[in-house]
């Protein structure tokens, strides 16, 4: 994901990180490890993951400036890939200029339910 991120960083893009359940504590030896360059929030309680409907672990979403889940992914993926960066790369292709700016701007509204399947939606 950050290399992902890196990569796209003159782009409407943007990358936040939601880990379930672990300590402060795990957390930080976690990103000492693999330091990354976007926010990492904490949801101890799993509140975050019931309202996202993140049934499986890892959970992936790409969200549109609007808060519509456009794609989700259950379970890992390789997102320096070229399967996960085209389907970024697509989804760029349709987001018009400022989007990004607008979003930070307004908070995030709750998110559309993710599909029931496991495997990757559309």
């Amino acid at each position: 994901m950050e290399r992902l991120r890196r990569s796209l960083a003159a782009r409407p893009f943007a990358v936040l990180a939601v880990n379930l359940g672990e300590s402060p504590e795990a957390i930080a030896a976690f990103l000492a490890r693999v330091p990354v360059g976007f926010a990492v929030l904490r949801d101890a309680d799993g509140a975050a993951a019931r309202v996202w409907g993140a049934r499986y672990l890892p959970a992936s979403y790409l969200v549109d400036g609007d808060g519509r889940v456009r794609y989700a992914v259950y379970g890992a993926l390789d997102w320096s890939g070229a399967q996960a960066r085209a389907k970024v790369e697509e989804l760029l292709g349709a987001v018009p200029r400022g989007t990004l700016e607008r979003a930070r701007a307004r908070p995030l509204p709750s998110p559309s339910p993710p599909p029931a399947s496991p495997r990757a939606a559309r």
